[in-house]
């Protein structure tokens, strides 16, 4: 699994500076739904993809084809 760099800059959202990074192989990199109040990557950096356990089961991006997943999904870094 190959490292992507970020299209955008990674937000800080809590005042500091935004800033461009590259997420490491086999990792992803996680926002809250409310950014100025949401502890996530922001504070405690790039998270592995094995150690996410969740079931995938809403689609919310592309717009377009947002909505309940109905067959098994998989996330693919």
């Amino acid at each position: 699994m190959a490292a992507h760099r970020a299209g955008l800059l990674l937000p800080d959202g809590k005042g500091g500076v935004d800033a461009p990074a590259t997420v490491p192989a086999g990792h992803v990199w996680l926002l809250g739904d409310n950014i100025p109040v949401s502890d996530d990557s922001r504070a405690y950096g790039f998270v592995a993809v094995t150690a996410i356990e969740a079931p995938l089961w809403l689609r919310t991006w592309p717009v377009g084809s947002a909505g309940e997943l109905v067959a098994a999904a998989r996330l693919v870094p």
